[in-house]
């Protein structure tokens, strides 16, 4: 099972068409290929990062690629400040046995450029509000959206139990797209998490310490998210759990405008949606 998840993954899949622009919840309609080119919900896809996604019976593929560009502004006042360039490519898959072609099958693509700002507070509470403004497209039928998400995240050590260290994540993040046809959309959802660290006893990789960096994590929405599958009973979206397990550094490594500190695998599930999710940084960022 996890070789044929990190195979799909790895051959991408199709994706994001099927997510629908939270569409009234009713009697799904019989889907003409427009209405399939138009269920998909922009926003959504900038809260998503590199995996696999079920959602209901359907299968959502998402490859999310994040260049950074450390800036000096209010670096004497102790603010780290980012101008983050997310690109995010999407797909779909309509059946286990698709192996799509990671060019030819490509749906949608996003670039949602913006700041963010690490700001610490008070010992080891930090704060990191963020801004983000792009541009979403579809590669057929004609259909685009200006997309937008902003919020503010929150991380603040806890006793430690042991060698374990703890932090806890908290988040409220806004989500919201502006169609070039049809009414715009958003939503709001509430994240709260904790994340570990354990070094992993003498083990090192190029003379850096290793360390075992799992997090779990809640996802609350104050909109519930509605999709309107192809041919399937409508699917609501209220919360999702996330269990995740990584292996990291204590340093980040940075390579051109790319960096990161780990690499771990997320599990998460709620209320009709199951994934497998890659990533490369603390859920705080």
């Amino acid at each position: 099972m996890v070789r044929l998840m990190v195979a799909r993954i790895h051959g991408l899949g199709r994706w994001l068409s099927l997510l629908g622009l939270c569409l009234p919840l009713g009697a799904a309609p019989v889907v003409t290929q427009r209405d399939a080119d138009s269920l998909y919900h922009w926003a959504y896809s900038a809260a998503f990062g590199t995996g696999y996604y079920r959602i209901g019976d359907e299968e959502v593929y998402v490859l999310k690629v994040e260049p950074v560009v450390p800036l000096g502004w209010l670096k004497n006042r102790g603010v780290s400040t980012r101008l983050r360039l997310p690109f995010t490519f999407g797909y779909q898959s309509f059946g286990l046995e698709d192996i799509p072609d990671p060019i030819a099958d490509l749906r949608t693509v996003t670039f949602v450029p913006g700041l963010d700002f690490d700001i610490p507070v008070k010992g080891s509470w930090v704060l990191k509000p963020y801004a983000h403004y792009g541009y979403g497209t579809q590669m057929s039928g004609g259909e685009s959206a200006q997309i937008y998400y902003f919020g503010i995240n929150s991380h603040v050590a806890l006793p430690s139990l042991g060698n374990f260290e703890i932090k806890m994540i908290n988040g409220l993040q806004w989500f919201g797209q502006v169609p070039n046809h049809g009414s715009s959309d958003s939503f709001a959802r509430l994240v709260t998490g904790f994340e570990g660290s354990f070094q992993l006893g003498s083990l090192k990789i190029r003379g850096r310490q290793l360390y075992f960096m799992p997090h779990i994590a809640h996802y609350w929405y104050f909109n519930s998210l509605g999709f309107r599958l192809l041919l399937e009973p409508p699917v609501e979206i209220k919360q999702e759990f996330e269990i995740a397990l990584a292996v990291g550094i204590e340093e980040r490594i940075s390579l051109y405008l790319f960096s990161f500190d780990r690499l771990g695998v997320a599990f998460k599930g709620g209320d009709d949606v199951q994934a497998i999710r890659i990533f490369i940084s603390s859920i705080f960022q």
